[in-house]
C-alpha cells in the first residue's frame, strides 16, 4: 500500500474546515477501514477526543470544529 500526503505551510491562514474535512477524508479511506490495527487507533483517537477537555479558546474551537469526525466510526 502507498500513501502520500501533501504537507501545508500553517503560518498561511486556512478555512478552519479544513481540519474536519482532511480528518474525515483520512476515517473513510479503505485502506484504513479495512486494517484492523488503523481503525482500532482510529477508535483509540475517537476515545481520547471524548476525554479531551481543552481549556483554551483555540482548543474549544479546534474541539467544536472536529466534533463531526466523531460520526465516522
Amino acid at each position: 500500500m502507498h500513501m502520500s500526503y501533501r504537507p501545508f505551510n500553517a503560518t498561511h491562514p486556512l478555512n478552519p474546515f479544513y481540519i474536519p474535512w482532511i480528518m474525515r477524508t483520512l476515517w473513510d479511506e479503505p485502506a484504513i477501514r479495512s486494517d484492523a490495527g488503523l481503525h482500532a487507533e482510529l477508535q483509540r483517537l475517537v476515545g481520547l477526543f471524548d476525554a479531551w477537555e481543552p481549556k483554551t479558546k483555540a482548543g474549544r474551537d479546534l474541539k467544536y470544529r472536529l466534533e463531526p469526525v466523531r460520526a465516522a466510526l
